[in-house]
């Protein structure tokens, strides 16, 4: 037995009514959990239960060694086998169990982050790390460090429990930089066995108070007793609430609202010894917006991935032209762009020659953390007919340059720009400071021209240059309406 099965069986020994526990939390943003999942500690098994309570599976994974943490990314179920010293991983579902999938060292909490896995090994006092392939194995990621069971993660940061001393949250960067030990501080002793984090806030169980504590992520506006009389062994939160793993019998998962109302101490009955929880995390999603070139007579699809974990592989962009109901039939054009991360991807520019109405949509391909997407059919932009001063009109859409403004004694300038609505404004170009408004309704936006750079020094020394600027209008619809002028800035 070692000293992290110590630490949690000696005080049920004498009878305390908490048990010490451990949580490995994903952040889902967006919607409610799909599932909720525990680690049955002493009864080697991981469960599962639908976010409403039912559904209850409490054999999901059976013979598990000690599973002190649990987290889950868009694939995969991992579980920290603290006796065996190994990570296990399965399917979302229990399935294809791979018990051994990583080598560590008496794990015990679990967190899943930008395409790695994260454990504590209190016995070393380290933080470890390995790509979500199980691959490149870091057993000292962050070492030296009193992290001893919780641990959580966001697209930023891991926070980690501290139990040593009078106990804090601690805090590091994913890459392992910038350790703060003390981020989180209570004035009064905790013993934080579960962490937390969603986009407001980081939460922790306390076993010492037998309350769910959070902080804002500053790690300021501190609230001890956030949700009192927990007895809280882990804690796990989604979009809508906070559950925790309830360790006075009867045993059981427990729930709040998010803002810490309507509390239900026994909302899963039957998930017993619920050390460490996590919440299925977000899907990944795709949405397309157009963007139209108004001076090269082009349309162009943007597709946004989120919600993925490091993704990799494709996305595949198609085009459908007027007549085409529901992105059905052959496309007019097919893009694909390669894949690096979550963000924005764009198809290859399309010159039309019709009018009507133009609509895209994207495919992503998935890899081996992230599950393949069809996006929906949208991103409409309706074309008028061409005119002799402009080559291509959105329906009721409009960016127009109107006037132009030289500074001579500061070697700037001022655009006034005629927008048709709603929407965001930004001026950018290449050496070019990059502005933006917000536009509440149609009228003339006046934007600065101001060289920085390369072009400053340019015009410092042969008081004349070339600024080459880029016009960009997105409208409350979504379209984005682009004009790139050339405009001469003199300096006196």
């Amino acid at each position: 037995m070692n000293a992290a099965s110590n630490a949690i069986r000696m005080p049920r020994a004498i009878g305390l009514t908490v048990s010490l526990a451990v949580i490995a939390c994903l952040w889902l943003a967006g919607q409610a959990s799909a599932h909720v999942y525990w680690g049955s500690l002493n009864l080697n098994r991981v469960g599962r239960a639908n976010p409403d309570g039912s559904g209850l599976e409490p054999n999901l994974i059976s013979g598990a060694l000690e599973p002190w943490g649990v987290a889950v990314d868009g694939k995969h179920l991992y579980w920290a086998n603290e006796q065996a010293n190994t990570i296990g991983r399965s399917n979302l579902d229990g399935t294809d169990i791979e018990a051994n999938f990583i080598p560590a060292a008496e794990p015990t909490g679990l967190a899943v982050a930008e395409g790695h896995i994260y454990w504590i090994s209190p016995g070393p006092r380290e933080i470890g790390r390995a790509k979500l392939d199980g691959s490149e194995v870091e057993p000292e990621f962050i070492p030296n460090v009193e992290a001893f069971a919780g641990l959580a993660a966001s697209s930023e940061f891991i926070y980690w429990g501290d139990t040593s001393g009078s106990g804090s949250i601690g805090r590091a960067r994913l890459d392992g930089s910038s350790v703060e030990e003390d981020f989180i501080d209570p004035v009064d002793p905790i013993v934080p066995y579960g962490v937390a984090v969603d986009p407001s806030h980081v939460y922790w169980a306390n076993s010492m108070n037998d309350s769910i504590g959070r902080a804002d992520l500053s790690g300021g506006s501190i609230e001890e007793e956030f949700i009192p009389n927990a007895h809280p062994a882990g804690v796990a939160v989604d979009a809508n609430y906070v559950y925790w793993g309830k360790a006075q019998p009867p045993e059981a998962i427990g729930r709040a609202d998010i803002d810490g109302g309507n509390i239900q101490s026994n909302f899963i009955p039957g998930a017993e010894e619920a050390f460490g929880l996590a919440t299925d995390v977000a899907p990944t999603t795709l949405s397309t917006s157009p963007a139209v070139d108004l001076d090269a007579g082009t349309i162009q699809g943007v597709t946004d991935l989120a919600g993925a974990n490091a993704p990799t592989g494709t996305v595949g962009i198609d085009l459908y032209g007027p007549g085409s109901k529901g992105c059905a039939g052959t496309p007019l054009a097919s893009s694909t762009a390669r894949v690096s991360g979550n963000g924005s991807y764009e198809s290859a520019k399309f010159t039309p020659t019709q009018t009507g109405t133009y609509r895209w949509q994207a495919t992503y391909s998935g890899d081996a953390e992230n599950n393949p997407v069809d996006g929906a059919c949208e991103g409409a932009v309706t074309i008028t007919p061409a005119t002799a001063s402009t080559p291509l009109t959105p329906l009721n859409s409009w960016l127009n340059v109107v006037a132009r403004e030289r500074d001579r004694r500061r070697g700037k300038a001022k655009v006034a720009i005629d927008v048709s609505g709603p929407g965001e404004l930004t001026l950018s170009g290449k050496h070019v400071k990059e502005v933006s408004h917000r536009v509440s309704r149609a009228g003339i936006v006046k934007l600065a021209i101001s060289p920085t750079g390369a072009l400053a020094q340019d015009l410092a020394r042969n008081r004349s240059v070339r600024a080459e600027v880029r016009i960009a209008f997105t409208t409350s619809s979504g379209t984005a309406l682009v004009r790139r002028l050339r405009m001469r800035l003199t300096k006196r």
